[in-house]
């Protein structure tokens, strides 16, 4: 048993290296000045980065937004970004964000400097808050996070994407939605 479990293990690694997910430190040659309520995307480095992926079929599995930018920082609901806040609304630095990436972008919208400072102010709030994966309303994820704090200032043209995973099959708001948007203009990408 032990060495079917070890040999499992071995595959895993082989098909986990295949995908593309190596980490490496990533250089963030020629950062643009940001701006609060820039998204900052990120290709994540983790096994359930490498599921939104593929189920997906984009770069990007995680966002958050900058809310300070001297030093940055930015607000996401995350997992397991911090061992001391799992499955929270978190504060990182861009440092902290950025180091389980392998590739970022990041995406601003048009907005004025009232209308930044409420999406800032309304992710404040939620810090703290748990991490809820769910198709219920009570659902607090990275996108629905960022979705709700900018349905504070404009109205948003986003997509559900159906994912047929056992147990939590439903649809689901991906990062990929918020990438994709014409509503906001791509500042920054690293190549992945």
């Amino acid at each position: 048993m032990f060495f079917k479990i070890c040999f499992l293990g071995v595959i895993l690694i082989c098909i986990v290296g295949d995908l593309g997910f190596h980490h490496k430190y990533l250089r963030l040659d020629n950062l643009p000045s940001l701006y609060k309520g820039d998204l900052i995307f990120r290709r994540g480095i983790g096994s359930d980065s490498i599921v939104i992926s593929r189920l997906s079929n984009s770069p990007y599995t995680h966002i958050g937004v900058v809310v300070e930018t001297n030093p940055i920082l930015i607000i996401h609901a995350t997992t397991n970004d911090d061992v001391y806040n799992k499955n929270k609304v978190i504060l990182s630095t861009l440092q902290q964000f950025v180091a389980l990436s392998s590739q970022i972008a990041i995406k601003r919208f048009d907005l004025n400097e009232s209308d930044r400072e409420k999406v800032v102010s309304y992710l404040y709030s939620k810090l703290g808050k748990e991490f809820v994966l769910s198709l219920k309303d009570d659902r607090l994820y990275c996108t629905t996070l960022v979705l709700e704090a900018y349905l504070e200032v404009m109205s948003l043209d986003v997509s559900y994407t159906y994912l047929d995973i056992p147990i939590l099959a439903g649809l689901y708001l991906l990062p990929k939605t918020f990438f994709e948007n014409n509503q906001s203009s791509l500042i920054y990408e690293t190549k992945g």
